[in-house]
């Protein structure tokens, strides 16, 4: 008979249930069930120090991936907007706020087809070698064995049981994808749905600056940030104030009116988020 035992009163709920289940798997069937859970890291994730604000996004990107939103269905949020409006910062915003919600996440660097696939692939090295035998990496050479190695690992996020992962597509702005037959002609472009998982399950972001996109999934139109906003940005990344009190007693601590200083001159504070969709 086998026997299962009691769990520490300090481990979180979710882990208990969890663990439960494998032992009661291993009872059953004589295997552990495979574990998906990847430690969560930000390694090679554009830096962002600065974030404020913007809580309506991250409540509209909620809505559409949470987990309970849709029974373990594949749900995809396309942000959407102009260059360097922050669309970058929302995504990892989100994925800070979120973590333990999801069994594992990955950043996808879209700018270029060959940096996606490469992205792709070095997902390989964070993952069980059990979860993707005969992977090997030391044999690609050309850029056709590197795709076929981008679908090995694709296919990973489709194995049973894997159903709660996050994956966001970043600056994904030179896709075919809903464009003309002229317009894909013209262009060095690739299709972005070959590089999506196969399944029905998980969790994908994309920024992108393609409206076109949103047919995708569900669609969150970021918008330039607001003046305030942008002076508390600029706040925190220099440690310096730009406002100054509008009061007519000169301004006393406390007083609720405040006039902005022409943030336009302090741009030299935000290098990264300028430069980040």
């Amino acid at each position: 008979m086998l026997s299962i035992p009691i769990l520490e009163l300090n481990f979180s709920f979710a882990y208990k249930l969890r663990t439960l289940t494998d032992m009661l798997h291993l009872a059953i069937f004589g295997v552990i069930k495979p574990g998906f859970r990847i430690p969560f890291d930000m390694k090679g994730i554009p830096r962002t120090s600065a974030f404020v604000g913007r809580e309506s996004y991250l409540d509209m990107i909620q809505q559409n991936l949470s987990p309970d939103s849709a029974a373990r269905r594949r749900r995809i949020c396309v942000l959407h907007g102009l260059g360097g409006i922050g669309k970058t910062q929302l995504a990892i915003e989100y994925a800070r706020l979120h973590k333990n919600e999801y069994s594992s996440f990955f950043w996808i660097d879209g700018k270029t087809e060959e940096a996606l696939i490469q992205s792709l692939v070095s997902i390989a090295s964070r993952l069980p070698q059990a979860q993707i035998p005969g992977f090997d990496i030391d044999g690609v050479h050309e850029i056709e064995d590197s795709k076929e190695k981008a679908q090995e690992v694709l296919r990973w996020f489709t194995l049973e049981g894997n159903d709660t992962w996050l994956l966001v597509y970043d600056n994904i702005d030179k896709t075919c994808y809903g464009a003309s037959s002229a317009d894909a002609e013209s262009q060095a472009c690739y299709n972005i749905e070959e590089y999506l998982p196969g399944g029905d399950a998980g969790a994908i972001i994309i920024t992108t600056r393609l409206q076109r996109l949103a047919k995708l999934g569900e669609q969150v139109h970021v918008r330039k940030i607001d003046v305030l906003n942008g002076v508390l940005i600029l706040e925190k990344q220099s440690g310096k104030s730009f406002r100054r009190s509008s009061d007519p007693e000169g301004g006393k601590e406390g007083t609720n009116s405040a006039e902005i200083i022409d943030p336009g001159k302090y741009h030299k504070y935000l290098p990264s988020y300028a430069t980040c969709g």
